[in-house]
């Protein structure tokens, strides 16, 4: 889903803190502790976008726990490394792939860097949802189904050994 692409080069040398990730551990405890304490449920109504209202409540119940908002820090903190182990990867095989990209928000930068990755699989397909932000993928009855449907297509290959439709 709208995924963050792998970095081609690591980050230049000295542009990474090796304390960088303890600042953020703290950060992460410190929301994540707010959480607890109900304090998140103060904007997490607001970041539920469109789902149905099932959906939408157990949407807004996940973004108010500490632990989704301590994974959330977490990910920015190790996004560097993340972003060049990823790059290490370079052939998928004709292992199925779905390479969805936010049609909002998306430079062209990042479009080519998700081509790119489509390309590591012979059996891929690179989708970019119009007018869908990388927040509405999930968040949105109408672009999120865009991301259901990947994984079903996804599935459905791996079962029935078959390309990518």
């Amino acid at each position: 889903m709208d995924t963050t692409a792998p970095r081609e080069t690591p980050p230049a040398a000295g542009s990474a803190d090796p304390n960088r990730y303890y600042a953020m551990g703290r950060v992460a405890t410190l929301v994540s502790t707010s959480a607890r304490l109900g304090l998140t449920r103060l904007y997490a109504p607001t970041e539920a976008g469109t789902l149905p209202p099932q959906s939408e409540a157990e949407a807004r119940a996940n973004l108010a726990t500490g632990s989704n908002l301590r994974s959330f820090v977490d990910e920015f903190a190790q996004a560097n490394a993340s972003a060049v182990e990823a790059g290490a990867f370079t052939d998928f095989g004709a292992k199925p792939l779905v390479v969805l990209t936010a049609g909002t928000g998306s430079d062209a930068d990042l479009i080519a860097s998700h081509v790119r990755l489509a390309t590591m699989s012979t059996n891929s397909a690179h989708r970019v949802i119009d007018g869908a932000s990388h927040q509405e993928l999930l968040a949105d009855e109408k672009d999120s189904t865009a991301t259901s449907q990947a994984i079903l297509d996804v599935v459905a290959a791996i079962r029935n050994a078959a390309p990518l439709a």
